[in-house]
Formats: C-alpha cells, structure tokens, sequence
C-alpha cells in the first residue's frame, strides 16, 4: 500500500510558511526605510539628524541600520510623513501613478467616527473587566 503524499495543511507548515514570508517581507520594509533615510539623513550624523527629526533614539535608528532591530511602527509613520510622495512603497513596496488618496478612496467621516467609538467601547470594556477581576 503506497504512502499518502505529505501536504502543506497541516498547521505547522501553513505557519512556517507564513513566517518565511513575513520574515522576507519585513527584511524588504527595513531597506526600504533605510533607503530613504538615507535620501532624507546626511551620511555623517545621519543618526543624530534622525533623532532631532523625529524624537526617535539615534541608537535605535542605528540598531535599524546595521540589523539588529526592526524599524518600529513610530520609525515608518515618520517616514511616512516625511517622504508622503513614497510613502506606499515604503509599505508596501509598491507604487503608483495614481494620485493621492480621493474622497472615494478613503473611509468616510462617518465610517471613521463609529471604528474610533468601537474601539474606546472594546477599551472601556476591558478596563471595566481588569477591574472586576
């Protein structure tokens, strides 16, 4: 009797997959944020020039460089609004010809105003449970 062939369902592979994935993808966001530091930070203090920037510590912006941390969520909302015009292919490594985000793009006023009241309500509601506890 043969042998069913070995699939890739199975949790832990689906799991390793994902994190080589995510390993790639996260390594390929970290250069791109280095590049364009780079464009943004002269070489010598580019550190420092990047702290005064943006309140980040130049050891972390440096810990970032030379790949001993990941760029943290503060790190890309800076760059993001320092290089706006790249700051989809900082994320996502892609770009576009299109032009920035229209009304009918992006959520409206009223869709943006319930996801902030959801999410106070979840917090209240966990806060009241860390009490009750």
């Amino acid at each position: 009797m043969r042998k069913p062939k070995p699939t890739l369902t199975s949790a832990d592979d689906v799991r390793a997959m994902y994190a080589e994935n995510w390993a790639t993808e996260a390594n390929a966001l970290r250069e791109r944020l280095i590049f364009l530091c780079e464009s943004l930070a002269p070489a010598r203090g580019r550190y420092e020039y990047l702290e005064s920037r943006t309140a980040i510590g130049a050891s972390k912006w440096k810990n970032v460089f030379i790949g001993r941390q990941m760029p943290t969520i503060e790190m890309l909302v800076a760059m993001c609004h320092y290089r706006r015009e790249n700051a989809l292919w900082l994320m996502t490594g892609t770009a576009t010809k299109t032009p920035p985000l229209s009304a009918d793009q992006a959520p409206s006023q009223a869709e943006w105003d319930r996801f902030i009241a959801h999410r106070a309500w979840i917090k209240e509601r966990k806060a009241g449970g860390d009490q009750e506890g």
